[in-house]
């Protein structure tokens, strides 16, 4: 494979007219996938509100159990305004407000991840939430190459000035740093993996339907070339004997072509 070959296998794109299309392909493609996982993510926050308020772990003199309740519900809150809002968008077909309604959502999730690790680095836990969040959401939504650089590029730029200035053990901001960082890489790759190959996915299928319907007009005038007189444009005896089978239905078509030869 040449440098060439190489490079549009890498960074493969879509021509503008390919993209206009592919702009109406991606709420098909992405829609019930996205809606079952916001289904589990407002389940997933029921139960944590739950679990609070029903097994003594929401106490008013902890500022992090505050913290991480209020968390719970700020992001059910907005998982259920987006369950209401995404079928409307999408059966409405309502591209621009289906796509802002998206990234809004998304970065809904990432402000999410960055409240909890603010919690556990406050805690000295870490950035494990972080660690696996961020390349799930990379997973799960799909986003252009520039809107996963902005989100996660914003993401680990928040977190970093979190772990300098409220993470109690400054000897371990270098290590969160770092793994940050390789974390942060691993979401933009999985996003732009997940976006190169939906987009080589639609234009496979945007090149066959648009073969197939080339070969269906070449199908058409060739039916049209067997059955007209091109000096007279009137019907030929080929579209004569064609008429007479369907009406008399002969069984041995083949032999009524012999019968009628000269």
């Amino acid at each position: 494979m040449d440098e060439k070959n190489l490079k549009a296998n890498i960074f493969f794109s879509l021509s503008p007219e390919q993209k206009r299309s592919f702009q109406s392909y991606i709420p098909t493609k992405v829609y019930t996938t996205e809606k079952y996982v916001a289904i589990l993510v407002a389940i997933s926050q029921f139960v944590m509100i739950l679990l609070f308020l029903f097994g003594n772990k929401l106490s008013a003199a902890s500022p992090r159990s505050l913290g991480y309740f209020s968390l719970y519900i700020f992001l059910f809150i907005m998982t259920c305004i987006a369950l209401v809002l995404y079928p409307y968008t999408v059966k409405k077909k309502e591209l621009k407000q289906f796509f802002w309604l998206r990234r809004g959502y998304t970065v809904v999730l990432c402000i999410w991840v960055l409240g909890v690790s603010y919690m556990e680095l406050v805690g000295g836990k870490g950035l494990s939430v972080y660690c696996y969040l961020i390349p799930t959401t990379a997973a799960v939504l799909l986003m252009t190459p520039v809107e996963s650089a902005v989100i996660f590029g914003g993401c680990w730029l928040i977190l970093v000035i979190m772990a300098i200035c409220f993470s109690p053990n400054h000897s371990n901001s270098f290590a969160y740093i770092v793994n940050s960082i390789l974390v942060t890489v691993l979401a933009y790759y999985i996003s732009f993996r997940y976006y190169r190959s939906t987009a080589i996915e639609f234009s496979d299928h945007d090149t066959i339907s648009k073969q197939y319907d080339e070969i269906q007009k070449k199908n058409d005038l060739l039916v049209e070339l067997v059955n007209v007189d091109q000096l007279t444009g009137l019907k030929n005896r080929h579209y004569l004997l064609e008429i007479l089978y369907l009406i008399f239905d002969y069984p041995h078509k083949h032999y009524t072509f012999k019968y009628f030869a000269v």
